[in-house]
């Protein structure tokens, strides 16, 4: 998916703007060479790019809804059975607040395993134990801690009392967010070329 990728990359390039925002930062409290403009250049760079991430990331959140449905069909077309999930939760578990931490991820790995292609239609209650793509727990990882690290950095900075360190939060949440996009782009493609939508 090119909006999981997109996304990625925008939102490593503004965790390396905003560390070097930081830097830029000290290096100007410590009377070094950088003035003041050539930090809130370098901040509103990291903006710019932090919030056209953000902006891909809503893009890529109904898409990822769209397709966890349609994967979710296409998977429990091929006459798997003892299913936990349904399409209906492929869906709905989007939006419920701190299941949604889990119960998407939950539901692709039923979709994971159903469309391992090695099985034979009717694939039964076979897909039960096989193994998950190991990407796609990467990219639930990443991309769910590195959000919120994000958060919390972005949080604190936001404070009346922030401090400028917690801009480092903020970059080391967003790179990991980045790396988690860009997983989730790869587990998109991988697990959608076994199905037929």
């Amino acid at each position: 998916m090119g909006f999981s990728i997109a996304t990625g990359v925008l939102f490593a390039l503004s965790g390396i703007v905003y560390f070097a925002t930081w830097g830029l930062w000290n290096d100007f409290i410590d009377g070094g060479s950088t003035t003041f403009d050539d930090v809130l250049d370098m901040a509103d760079t990291g903006d710019a790019f932090s919030v056209l991430a953000l902006l891909l990331a809503l893009v890529f959140v109904v898409l990822i809804i769209i397709w966890t449905n349609q994967a979710y069909k296409s998977a429990q077309s091929r006459g798997a059975e003892g299913r936990k999930w349904s399409s209906g939760w492929a869906v709905g578990g989007w939006f419920i607040p701190l299941a949604n931490y889990v119960i998407p991820k939950l539901v692709i790995n039923e979709i994971d395993r159903m469309s391992q292609p090695e099985l034979a239609e009717p694939i039964g209650t076979t897909w039960i134990g096989l193994k998950r793509t190991a990407v796609s727990d990467w990219w639930w990882v990443f991309q769910v801690v590195g959000l919120s690290i994000a958060n919390i950095g972005d949080s604190m900075l936001g404070n009346a009392s922030g401090d400028i360190d917690f801009l480092l939060v903020t970059s080391f949440g967003y790179a990991l967010a980045g790396v988690g996009f860009i997983l989730g782009g790869v587990t998109v493609r991988t697990i959608g070329s076994r199905l037929r939508f």
